[in-house]
């Protein structure tokens, strides 16, 4: 999906050096993208262009990859936090991505993928186990995974019971989670990752300094509270350090030798890596930052919550609020702005430049003829679209993800446009796997998807997140202290809308028991928020999109129906009134006549108008019948008008 924007310079020279060796990878395809859909380059080279070598140092072979009709495939499962599909691969060409867009030209790259929810925890907690967070019970990430599914058989523990090592590094689950799911691995990196060093991934002394600074400030002013949102540092960090010294370039490093290990040891791996970034704060060295130096970086052109869009269905950037220095009320300048994107798209090269040296680690162990690989983002993320700067909604840019799938033993490569759900990881690398998916599933396999990948089908992805605008990020109540510290007045305004557009709801009810549940089919995403505070469920408010004619969401085709619906009556009642007067002289008969004309082609043009809105309320109708049917909803909803 292409998004409306505006170019906006960031600055002026660029580093010959570093921004060279990008640039220069990215030139390789004649259209100035890399990796171009349709002839996807093999990968066959490391990112400096020289060939794989087939041997160690000491001249002795490199471990030729067994058949893979004799051997059970590995599994390189790769996930970045909040990173939503801004790569070269996809069309954003502000982005520097060679690394990622090399992975792309060697399998499938799906344009249609979406998440379950749009926050790290549900998210994961659906991917890993297979079960929508409706089924699942884990909406929000102050729930632990164990609390809401005591027996449920997690993506890691289904290959260790068919005899592969698994292996964890960095945040594959979501980090509330991590203690707790350790044991769902059966197997330990080569290399421990990073001890918890005070809880700051700051390198800059001064940046350090500030934090704990901030940290003091808010525990006395709070006491045990004033911790965790209450207490971040500054928004943006690119410090001149080793890739090593930060966590994820240290569990790319572990990583690497892990697969050397196991390559040694001839036993199939499932190795997740979990990258950190480019999730806030914006921490990554300094040659990334440097990177975007004069580059165009797109700004987002919609900056305004959507037309006829319920109050409920927008946050004002909470969790990037909490950081220091962000202005806590009203919209960021455009010089801002920059700075946001800038930090962002450094952090989205740094994991590149990491996932670079994986893959060119997979080919010098000799495993990847028979390694499959997933590379995805957990959720998507508003770069100031709709005002929004933050994950957390059910809007399209919250919810679409980067997905990769690259199976070498099926070999074929493009992009496919079937619209796919995280659901369908699971069962997915099951069939691909050779092995019995468990029957709970409530995805689908993709590996006709990867064998006949311009086959896009009728299928649709469902999600959900609870009322973004009266949550914190994490899908919580927001808290009290956080409120008066960061969001009293917007949240003040927040609820004044809606207290104006739906006065007979208490704000209680939206905050503790309102769902926003949202599907996307191969052209329209509908949401319908509902309360779930009552044994029959109601629905407060509907939106739909047309992602053909409005790929940004700018205008709520419901809201669009609503007001033409009732012009359609006020304009019919206007007709009887003109037809009903008659008059006995012919200027009057004449004049009459002529009005009467005019009303019979108002009313043709108003029929004509309404008939697209008619489709919209149809499509909506359709849309809903079938998300309720896949979540199992039927019958839990109160008769409405």
């Amino acid at each position: 999906m292409t998004t409306r924007l505006k170019l906006l310079a960031v600055s002026t020279a660029i580093p010959a050096a570093l921004a060279a060796a990008f640039v220069a990878q990215t030139a390789k395809s004649a259209d100035g993208r890399a990796n171009p859909p349709g002839e996807p380059p093999q990968a066959t080279a490391h990112r400096d262009g020289s060939p794989y070598p087939t041997a160690h140092r000491d001249g002795s072979p490199y471990p030729k990859t067994p058949n893979s009709a004799l051997r059970a495939p590995n599994i390189l499962f790769i996930i970045a936090d909040d990173l939503r599909p801004e790569l070269g691969c996809y069309g954003y060409r502000a982005a520097i991505t060679p690394n990622i867009d090399r992975l792309a030209a060697s399998g499938v790259r799906f344009n249609n993928a979406y998440c379950q929810a749009a926050l790290c925890g549900p998210s994961r907690g659906s991917l890993l186990s297979g079960l929508r967070p409706s089924a699942n019970g884990y909406i929000h990430n102050n729930i632990r995974f164990r609390a809401a599914m005591p027996g449920v058989e997690t993506l890691p523990e289904f290959f260790g019971r068919n005899g592969y090592a698994t292996i964890a590094l960095g945040k594959i689950y979501h980090d509330g989670d991590r203690a707790q799911m350790a044991g769902t691995f059966n197997s330990k990196a080569a290399i421990p990752e990073f001890s918890n060093t005070g809880g700051s991934e700051y390198k800059d002394p001064a940046n350090r300094q500030l934090l704990a600074k901030h940290r003091r400030k808010m525990a006395e002013k709070y006491g045990q509270a004033g911790v965790g949102a209450l207490a971040t540092g500054p928004v943006c960090e690119f410090y001149d350090a080793p890739d090593e010294e930060y966590h994820d370039g240290h569990i790319t490093t572990s990583a690497i030798a892990t697969m050397k290990r196991c390559a040694a040891e001839g036993k199939p791996f499932f190795l997740g890596v979990g990258y950190k970034k480019p999730h806030l704060s914006f921490i990554a060295p300094k040659k990334y930052w440097d990177l975007y130096e004069g580059r165009e970086i797109p700004l987002a052109a919609n900056t305004t919550p959507p037309k006829g869009a319920p109050a409920i269905s927008l946050h004002d950037s909470f969790e990037m609020r909490t950081r220091l220095g962000v202005p806590k009320y009203g919209p960021f300048s455009p010089d801002y702005q920059r700075y946001l994107m800038r930090g962002y798209l450094a952090c989205v090269s740094f994991i590149d430049a990491q996932v670079g040296r994986l893959i060119d680690g997979l080919h010098e162990a000799g495993l990847a003829g028979n390694t499959i690989i997933v590379f995805c983002g957990d959720h998507g993320w508003h770069l100031g679209e709709m005002g929004v700067w933050g994950k957390a909604t059910n809007y399209e840019i919250a919810n679409r993800v980067p997905l990769l799938i690259i199976d070498p033993r099926i070999g074929r490569k493009g992009t496919t446009a079937a619209v796919v759900e995280f659901l369908d990881l699971y069962p997915t690398l099951a069939d691909l796997a050779g092995l019995a998916a468990p029957a709970a599933l409530q995805g689908r396999s993709l590996k006709n998807v990867l064998q006949n990948p311009e086959r896009a089908g009728d299928t649709v992805a469902i999600s959900q997140f609870p009322c973004p605008a009266l949550r914190e990020w994490a899908g919580v109540k927001t808290d009290p202290n956080v409120r008066k510290e960061y969001f009293d007045r917007a949240l003040n305004d927040i609820e004044a809308r809606i207290r104006i557009e739906d006065p007979d709801t208490p704000l209680a009810v939206y905050q503790e028991n309102v769902i926003g549940y949202t599907i996307r089919d191969n052209r329209y995403r509908y949401v319908a928020w509902v309360d779930q505070s009552a044994p029959r469920w109601k629905i407060l408010a509907e939106e739909l999109y047309d992602q053909l004619t409005d790929p940004d969401e700018t205008t709520n085709l419901i809201a669009v129906a609503a007001s033409a619906s009732t012009t359609s009556k006020t304009s019919h009642t206007s007709n009887k009134s003109n037809t009903s007067h008659t008059s006995n002289t012919s200027h009057t008969s004449h004049t009459s006549n002529t009005s009467n004309m005019s009303n019979m082609s108002n009313m043709s043009n108003t029929s004509r108008a309404v008939s697209a809105p008619s489709a919209a309320k149809t499509t909506a109708a359709k849309l809903q019948a079938r998300m309720w049917k896949a979540l199992k909803f039927e019958g839990k909803f109160a008769r409405q008008e």
